[in-house]
């Protein structure tokens, strides 16, 4: 192997081998651990591997020695066949980066700035730096050294495989890859010829200058592997559609305010021009009926005191957002679809899809007595019983009701809290109406903070019930964990939610039904007061979405944390760089799951709920920008090489995104209303003769409320509309249907890689007839 540049990588102490893995081990004299590493790393010496140890020479690294690991050429060969690392088509892809149609040529010409127009040279360049084998990156040479230890045994039991059962018991500290070097130029280095992709991405890709570019993707790839590049290509996707959005709701809120400046024409057009805010000195001894069963936080209010609710009820279901929520279930369909289509070809651009995801995982604990060999091959197979699987999905549904048994008696809680909460803040603030909206704000903020804590909580219990679960494959694993982390997130957030869109209110006969004032909880007899619970559902989202995006997420990129080198970017020649990595972050799986966790969650706030605050994709784009720069910074900068398991796309999360996007037809219907109730049997406070309330069965004493009358003339318009929101949404579908996924170009070109493929595999076959496959 040719002498390479040290600066471009850590090598071993002659300057030729380069380091693919770098292991940490503890010196603490315990004899034990020593028998068990010394096994591990001597299979690792028997297979062909290259270790070189070194003890630390920082001070706190004093007790830890680095076993520098180094693959020869003809094992990552090997092994890359085996692990399905090989890129077959690797060269020939190059042309197809950035592949421009003839709309894209004209865009590029009008605004030039959105591009990275030399991303192919910079692939082809580093490409000719690699180590042998040319044909792989430095980060493909760590996947296969990592991959060999993942299923490497380390004793004689049968389950003693596998590195990350060592490093989950400490007996190996870390495990990791290095960079390609500095980040930054040094001052002899010839740029035009010897430069690293890490150096390319830090002078072209987080910089401010950098938020407007298209993201540098097959670099990404190149240097990080295809989970992180598909996570920037998600989130560059999904904000540009959030663009879209933006303009929608803009249009939308302008609409509303201009009708608001005519307030008479804002009620006149939904039938109430007679209403209590327009009419007051009728309406002045009028009072509203209790919102829930108990009158003691629910009291008897002036009808007068609610003209704020009624006005941004009004606005936000105005019919202009009758348009809005079409629009919003068209995006979200057409998103999905657009995605698919981009993922489907960055998958074939960087051969992704022919991953190892479906290998047996280390992990798996097979029971060597019912294994079987099959008749016909004579391998060994490890089958599932009936009863296995069987057993299996009975325990899938137990977690699933276990999760709504915790979910359903919460929602019921956060419930009775709001009405506490409102009715304390009511008796600090005089004015009602803002009263009853710092209720809601602090109501929403004590929601989205315990929701963060059983968040977590759940995080680390989906590990421990997926671990039971025993999955053969990381494909499955993943996939479970995914849908037990996504499923918990996703109810303890919008569990409320739903809860105010679907149930709240719906109940409500008239105010003297016992059977619904005996209700579990008071839900028969709970309602959101004088209009519908879209205001309710308007500040919980606020709050949710700033938190959510903006404080949680984005505030993170006002924080920097320490890279391998000091600020003054000069090397430090006593501290190699093997050691200087090891003070980086770690990019676990967890890390990158939380990622897209977050992204599918603001997804289905844009989504499902909007409607309540069309404004809400702005700060879900302000938040998405922030946390995109920053991770940019985070994965170049402040961590290691991330080491993940192979993926074929995203097809995990983008199922849960389709789901979520197909669900926003049922979340915006448009035949939604609330209900008012009261019962005032046992209570000693204050009581008018009459109450108004909007009653959904009949009406108390023969009054029609302005509720009802904005019903009714709103039911005229929605009947109509709500045919053609189900057309359309079948309209759009069938359109992105019978698009086809890939260009003609690409198209022809994976018909060409098919055709060698199977010639290659032909000639193989009779090159070696005695080969086993």
């Amino acid at each position: 192997m040719e002498n390479k540049p040290k600066v471009f990588t850590g090598y071993f102490a002659d300057g030729v081998r380069r380091i693919d893995l770098v292991l940490v081990l503890r010196d603490d004299g315990n004899s034990q651990i020593e028998g068990i590493t010394n096994t591990f790393l001597l299979n690792a010496l028997k297979l062909g591997l290259e270790i070189e140890m070194e003890h630390g020479t920082m001070k706190r690294h004093r007790d830890l020695i680095f076993a520098k690991v180094h693959a020869p050429d003809s094992l990552i060969r090997q092994y890359a066949e085996i692990f399905s690392i090989q890129r077959h088509f690797k060269d020939s892809h190059v042309d197809f980066i950035n592949a421009e149609n003839s709309f894209m040529k004209y865009f590029k010409m009008i605004m030039p700035f959105f591009f990275n127009r030399r991303e192919r040279e910079w692939i082809k360049l580093v490409r000719n730096q690699y180590p042998n084998p040319k044909n792989y990156s430095t980060l493909e040479r760590s996947q296969i050294v990592y991959r060999i230890f993942l299923a490497l045994p380390f004793g004689n039991n049968e389950n003693y495989v596998g590195l990350e059962r060592l490093l989950k018991r400490n007996l190996i500290i870390d495990a990791y890859a290095l960079h390609d070097g500095p980040y930054f130029f040094l001052p002899k280095q010839d740029v035009a010829n010897v430069v690293n992709v890490r150096q390319i991405l830090y002078t072209n890709w987080i910089g401010a200058d950098a938020l407007l570019k298209a993201q540098p993707l097959s670099l990404l790839q190149e240097y990080f592997g295809e989970k992180i590049a598909f996570y920037f290509a998600f989130c560059e996707l999904f904000n540009r559609f959030l663009l879209l959005s933006c303009g929608a709701g803009i249009v939308m809120i302008y609409e509303a305010f201009k009708e608001l400046n005519l307030k008479t024409a804002l009620y006149k057009r939904r039938g109430v021009e007679n209403t209590f805010c327009l009419n007051v000195g009728s309406y002045k001894n009028s009072y509203m009926c209790p919102n829930c069963r108990d009158f003691n936080i629910c009291p008897f209010t002036r009808v007068t005191d609610h003209c704020k609710e009624v006005t941004l009820g009004f606005m936000l279901e105005s019919p202009y957002m009758i348009n809005y929520y079409i629009f919003i279930m068209i995006w979200g369909i057409i998103f999905i679809f657009v995605w698919k289509r981009r993922e489907h070809y960055l998958s074939w651009l960087w051969e992704s899809d022919c991953g190892s995801t479906s290998i047996l995982r280390p992990d798996h604990k097979a029971n060597f007595k019912t294994i079987k060999r099959s008749k016909v091959t004579g391998i060994l197979k490890n089958y599932d019983s009936v009863f296995t699987k069987i057993f299996n999905i009975i325990k899938s549904l137990a977690v699933v009701f276990a999760l709504l048994a915790v979910i359903f008696p919460m929602t019921l809680y956060w419930a009775n809290l709001q009405f506490r909460i409102i009715h304390k803040v009511k008796a600090e603030i005089k004015d009602p109406n803002y009263a009853h909206f710092a209720g809601l704000a602090i109501f929403s903020l004590i929601y989205v903070f315990v929701n963060v804590v059983f968040e977590k909580i759940m995080e680390k219990l989906s590990y421990v019930i997926v671990s039971f679960e025993n999955h053969k494959t990381q494909d499955s694993y993943e996939k479970s964990l995914i849908e037990k982390q996504f499923g918990s997130t996703f109810a303890f957030n919008f569990s409320y939610f739903i809860f105010l869109g679907f149930v709240k209110g719906r109940f409500y006969t008239f105010p003297y039904d016992i059977e619904m004032w005996n209700s579990i909880a008071g839900v028969g007899v709970m309602n959101c007061g004088v209009f519908t619970c879209v205001n309710e559902m308007c500040v919980l989202l606020i709050v949710n979405v700033l938190f959510k995006s903006i404080v949680f997420s984005g505030l993170s990129s006002l924080f920097r944390c320490r890279t391998d080198y000091n600020k003054t970017r000069t090397t430090n020649a006593n501290v190699p760089c093997w050691e200087r990595e090891y003070i980086l972050n770690n990019i676990s799986e967890q890390f990158y799951i939380n990622q897209f966790k977050d992204l599918a969650i603001q997804f289905a706030m844009s989504v499902l709920f909007v409607g309540a605050f069309p404004l809400a994709p702005i700060i879900i784009l302000i938040g998405n920008v922030l946390k995109m720069r920053y991770n940019s910074w985070y994965f170049l900068l402040g961590s290691r090489r991330p080491l993940l398991h192979d993926s074929l796309g995203i097809v995990n999360w983008r199922n849960i995104i389709t789901a979520i996007a197909f669900a926003s037809v049922i979340s915006n219907d448009f035949t939604k209303n609330a209900i008012v109730a009261k019962a005032y049997k046992k209570y000693k406070g204050f009581k008018p003769k009459k109450c108004i309330f909007p009653g959904r069965k009949q009406m108390y004493k023969g009054k029609m409320t302005p509720l009802i009358y904005e019903s009714r003339s709103k039911n005229t318009v929605m009947q109509k509309l709500i045919l053609f929101q189900h057309i359309a949404i079948i309209l759009v579908s069938a359109i992105v249907f019978v698009i086809n996924r890939d260009s003609k170009a690409v198209t022809e070109t994976v018909a060409i890689e098919k055709r060698i493929k199977e010639q290659c595999y032909i000639r193989q076959i009779k090159k070696e007839p005695n080969q086993t496959i």
